[in-house]
């Protein structure tokens, strides 16, 4: 197999081509390659801020549904309004909706990846390579890239 490709990378004979929508931004030669690196790291590079997005979004939820089931349940009790379960529908759709996001991105911001970490004489590039992983080509991988360069790839677990 000559050619390795993902939607953040392409390797080829040419060299290494960073993708940003399936169109290269970058090209690397692997003759520019100092320091080729696999090691274990996190999905998102701003994980932080997913994380507290995340807490945020079901932080508000539940200050939205607390005073809620006070209002509801005085509701409950003294009417059978039908624009007032209407709109405690509502905000219990919009509560589910938060967390439902908040969830997401906490989920999202724990996710941990393979990442191809590139050393050239200007730049260092962290490269997830997660779909090489759920593919099985991780091994082919690897040996593409120690044929390539005249270097042993270090590999960090």
């Amino acid at each position: 197999m000559d050619k390795f490709c993902s939607d953040y990378i392409l390797i080829d004979n040419s060299g290494i081509d960073l993708l940003r929508d399936r169109f290269p931004i970058k090209h690397i030669n692997y003759l520019d390659i100092q320091f080729i690196q696999i090691r274990n790291g996190y999905l998102l590079r701003n994980r932080f801020i997913s994380l507290i997005a995340g807490l945020a979004f079901i932080a508000v939820s539940l200050k939205i549904i607390s005073p809620t089931f006070k209002i509801s349940s005085k509701l409950f009790d003294n009417s059978t309004n039908y624009q007032a379960f209407r709109g405690i529908a509502y905000l219990l759709i919009f509560f589910i909706s938060l967390v439902i996001i908040g969830g997401y991105f906490i989920i999202q911001s724990l996710i941990r990846s393979k990442i191809l970490s590139i050393k050239t004489n200007d730049e260092i590039f962290d490269i997830r390579i997660k779909e090489f992983e759920k593919v099985d080509t991780f091994e082919n991988l690897i040996s593409y890239l120690n044929e390539k360069v005249k270097f042993q790839i270090k590999i960090n677990n």
